[in-house]
């Protein structure tokens, strides 16, 4: 995407119901019991651990592209258009904050629900306390990553 080979998105969940959550999210814990398959792969199962109300947003690690400006930006077969004001662009930088007290983990698999079917949309790459909020948490999650 736009010059580099991996995508990023935040997501933000919340407990209760918002206008702006307009995505219904699934987290999944991995975990292996040790077991392989018959190419000698570990096994892996998957154990539900969040379904609920969500919004997902694109993510830049390194700051917005200068390239992006005012162009739509496609991650995961969606788009969004991105503001060139420089404040918009530095928000979007940052990530969102949400409230949400669950217990996400790094390598945790994000599935969002459409239509009552589930996407695969990646794996929780990096999780961002907010010191100053106990329930404050917001993660980036590598796109198409499984």
């Amino acid at each position: 995407m736009l010059g580099h080979d991996t995508a990023w998105a935040l997501i933000e969940l919340q407990e209760q119901d918002e206008s702006r959550m307009v995505d219904r999210f699934v987290i999944d814990r991995p975990s292996t019991t040790g077991d392989v398959d018959d190419f000698g792969r570990p096994i892996v199962t998957y154990t539900k651990v969040y379904e609920g109300p969500g919004r997902i947003s694109p993510y830049f690690p390194h700051g917005v592209p200068r390239e992006v400006g005012a162009s739509t930006v496609i991650l995961q077969n969606r788009r969004w258009r991105i503001p060139a004001e420089d404040r918009m662009a530095q928000h979007l930088a940052s990530g969102w904050v949400t409230y949400w007290s669950g217990p996400v983990q790094t390598d945790d698999r994000v599935r969002r629900v459409t239509d009552g079917k589930r996407e695969i949309v990646g794996r929780v790459d990096s999780i961002d306390d907010d010191t100053t909020e106990q329930t404050a948490q917001r993660f980036i999650v590598e796109v198409g990553a499984r």
